[in-house]
């Protein structure tokens, strides 16, 4: 067991939450920083820490630009027009579109600095978004960054269910308990009929959820509207009801 990491004396964290998918393109970026949104519009004090540090793009969805500042030793995080206080590797790039070339130690040692030594200050959630994959990273993340829960994003693809069945897998082995499932890219509302149509062809294999006992937190469609509001640096006014429900159930 990887030792714990720990939060400096100006920080204080109630729950921290890892949004995790082994498979990439999931959408798992996008729904930790919905998740993170609808939990501040209900007035929770929430952070995410991108522990994406190789192919970070959190920045990007809330438009944030600079650089991250130093203050008595410790860095301040950057904060979106809501609120959410938001650490990420493409914060310390000159250009958005440089590189981040660097071999697993260095990736680790970014983390932890993003964990121990930022002024989170009261957070009611720190929301992680991790890499895909179940490699290193991921590992010390779930072991050292004393996450509570992890929520597991899908879609309805099998070749995606396969490898996120790998994921809760080794959330079982570590022994990390699983919130739930949510499951992107479900389906799409016709604008003429107004009816779900399912985007990937239905099978006879059981869902992730029901295979591995698991809560279904959510399923969301694949909206055209959102990519646009995102590129223009306005996912805060995103809202999505099925969101909006599973926070709902946070508060009881």
């Amino acid at each position: 067991m990887k030792k714990s990491f720990q939060l400096n004396l100006k920080s204080q964290v109630k729950k921290t939450i890892a949004i995790m998918s082994s498979k990439g393109g999931v959408g798992k970026s996008t729904i930790t920083a919905l998740l993170a949104t609808h939990l501040t519009k209900i007035g929770k004090k929430v952070g995410i820490l991108d522990a994406d540090v190789i192919g970070p793009t959190m920045s990007r969805l809330f438009a944030l630009k600079g650089k991250m500042v130093g203050q008595d030793g410790l860095i301040l995080p950057l904060t979106t027009p809501l609120g959410i206080r938001l650490i990420s590797s493409q914060l310390l790039l000159d250009q958005s579109d440089d590189p981040i070339i660097w071999r697993s130690p260095l990736v680790l040692d970014l983390i932890r600095q993003f964990y121990v030594d930022v002024i989170w200050g009261e957070l009611d959630y720190l929301l992680i978004d991790l890499p895909p994959g179940t490699g290193d990273v991921t590992m010390t993340v779930l072991e050292s960054l004393n996450v509570d829960e992890i929520i597991m994003v899908t879609t309805p693809q099998e070749i995606v269910q396969d490898l996120v069945s790998k994921g809760i897998q080794m959330a079982k082995i570590i022994h990390k308990p699983i919130l739930g499932l949510i499951e992107n890219y479900s389906y799409f509302m016709c604008d003429d009929c107004h009816k779900k149509h399912p985007l990937f062809q239905t099978s006879d294999r059981q869902p992730l959820w029901v295979k591995y006992q698991l809560p279904l937190l959510a399923q969301l469609p694949l909206d055209a509207k959102i990519p646009k509001l995102i590129d223009s640096g306005k996912i805060e006014t995103i809202e999505i009801e099925s969101i909006n429900q599973l926070i709902n159930t946070w508060r009881h």
